[in-house]
């Protein structure tokens, strides 16, 4: 853990600052259970290990991200976490597969990642800390509504959702609308070609962690080369019967 304080620290994170979110993280940690430990001291680490690994591909995109995670001090962080997770992603799997990977121009109007010549948008849907209002299909549709009004998307874009936070809220509890309905009402809405809705699973006998499709739908628009390689390159059986999954996190 030492080494996980000292990296942030040197990213230019006052741990002192309760207000920040990586300093409540690392100083709530006592507070939590064995599991949620794991999950927190992973998501840290794993936040480094990405900022590293783009920072050797961009370091003005690298600067650009530890701006955000340096300067937000509210929920927005975690949306900020998750698309840098994602480009790290990205910027891997362009390695491993030879196809070109840029960042999006958002003052050329382009989606935040670009793989393969094909869009990808980033968000993540959350309920603050002490939010009493509970409605996941709300939320979802915030998240999804403020993407889907971009100008430039369409079939040859997907948008990637990350909803760990709102799965974990609505876990047990009873909900107006499953995952399975409220992706099909956005089906027809839906301008991007794909839509996957994204979640972290903690393995309560390994602690292992990782980002599993819960959901997921292709438009009738949608470019069959993209829904071709989202499912030969981002799905993968798991043998647990919980789905298809894209990627561990390590």
């Amino acid at each position: 853990m030492k080494y996980i304080t000292a990296y942030y620290t040197n990213l230019g994170i006052n741990l002192n600052d309760l207000d920040h979110p990586i300093s409540k993280m690392i100083h709530g940690l006592p507070s939590r259970t064995e599991v949620q430990q794991q999950s927190i001291i992973l998501q840290l680490k794993s936040l480094g290990l990405a900022l590293m690994d783009i920072r050797g591909h961009s370091k003005s995109v690298y600067k650009k991200y530890t701006g955000r995670i340096i300067k937000t001090k509210n929920e927005a962080i975690y949306g900020h976490i998750f698309e840098i997770m994602q480009c790290a992603h990205f910027i891997q799997m362009s390695k491993d597969n030879q196809l070109p990977f840029k960042f999006g121009d958002a003052n050329k109007k382009e989606p935040d990642l670009v793989f393969n010549n094909f869009g990808f948008e980033i968000t993540s849907s959350r309920f603050s800390d002490n939010s009493s209002n509970f409605d996941p299909a709300a939320k979802l549709f915030y998240a999804f509504g403020k993407k889907n009004s971009k100008a430039y998307i369409g079939g040859n874009t997907a948008l990637l959702i990350d909803i760990t936070n709102v799965s974990q809220r609505a876990y047990g509890r009873q909900v107006a609308m499953s995952l399975k309905q409220f992706a099909e009402k956005i089906r027809a809405e839906s301008k991007f070609g794909a839509v996957i809705f994204l979640s972290e699973w903690i393995d309560s006998t390994t602690l292992d962690v990782t980002l599993k499709v819960s959901e997921h739908i292709f438009s009738e628009d949608c470019n069959p080369e993209l829904k071709s390689m989202i499912t030969s390159l981002f799905f993968r059986d798991d043998n647990t019967g919980n789905g298809m999954f894209l990627s561990d996190i390590k």
